[in-house]
């Protein structure tokens, strides 16, 4: 015989639990809108179930309030406040968390474009970054991740797998109504 365990079945609790976990994940899914929903709810269940870091939650909360203003401030004082919790410069965040946030905004660009964000973000700031520049400085990083991932995506449209393609116009126009254009 087998010396497999008996199989659980799941029982009137687990289904609950399962049905209030949708319904958040439904709930969150629709309050933030995000333009990727599948991979925002695989990011919000692996919250849920994970270990995650304030600052990676918050961080992602950020990016997937990218198109919605009020909302990205919000979330942006909640990086703020978690990056400064452990900043050397608490009460404040710094220039290295500055460099931080654009190092993991810039995990889908090319490692030279990557680089030179960081950079360029660790020169515009002082040792001490107030509010008022890290918001800023986190909207330049979150757009530039989602410029970087819908040419990507416009790229693929194109040419899946030819990185030394030629693009026309025609090409462009083509693929055009696929493309998912903020408002």
């Amino acid at each position: 015989m087998d010396d497999e365990p008996p199989r659980h079945s799941p029982s009137r609790d687990d289904e609950a639990a399962v049905q209030r976990l949708l319904e958040k994940v439904l709930t969150e899914t629709l309050l933030y809108r995000p333009e990727r929903p599948l991979e925002f709810v695989v990011q919000y269940l692996d919250e849920l179930c994970g270990s995650t870091t304030e600052t990676t939650k918050a961080f992602r909360r950020l990016v997937a309030a990218q198109r919605s203003p009020d909302q990205f401030l919000d979330e942006c004082a909640s990086v703020y406040a978690a990056m400064a919790a452990t900043s050397l410069q608490s009460p404040y965040c710094g220039r290295d968390d500055c460099a931080r946030l654009a190092k993991a905004c810039a995990v889908d660009m090319p490692e030279h474009i990557s680089d030179m964000l960081v950079e360029r973000i660790s020169e515009s700031c002082g040792v001490i970054v107030d509010f008022e520049q890290f918001s800023a400085i986190a909207r330049v990083c979150v757009d530039c991740r989602g410029v970087t991932r819908d040419c990507r995506d416009a790229w693929h449209l194109l040419e899946p797998g030819r990185p030394d393609a030629v693009v026309e116009r025609e090409d462009l126009l083509r693929i055009a109504p696929q493309l998912a254009l903020p408002n």
